[in-house]
């Protein structure tokens, strides 16, 4: 079989008159071949800097949007707890219990 594709290589490059690559390279120069175009990205993402929407954001007080958090959900936790002290359940639910455990 290996001299069949090799006369056929030797078929083709007569037909095309162009010199056909050599066998695929291994090892070592194969690594570098295939690494190497992923370094050049890279290098020019990192050698680009901070494009305009990443620019240096405002830090006069990085606090500001943890407060605001805070605050937000401690509005919202006070909601849920007077919605559940006003509902009718919790009282249907005590007595119920009340009704089942206290026979």
């Amino acid at each position: 079989m290996r001299g069949s594709w090799e006369g056929e290589r030797e078929a083709r490059r007569r037909v095309l008159l162009i010199p056909l690559p050599p066998e695929c390279p291994s090892g070592p120069a194969l690594r570098l071949f295939l690494w190497l175009p992923v370094l050049v990205v890279v290098l020019s993402m990192v050698l680009e800097g901070p494009t305009p929407a990443q620019g240096v954001p405002d830090v006069s007080n990085p606090f500001d949007v943890l407060e605001e958090f805070g605050k937000t959900l401690e509005d919202n936790v006070r909601e849920v707890i007077k919605l559940i002290t006003q509902s009718e359940l919790p009282a249907k639910k005590r007595d119920w219990f009340s009704e089942i455990f206290g026979k």
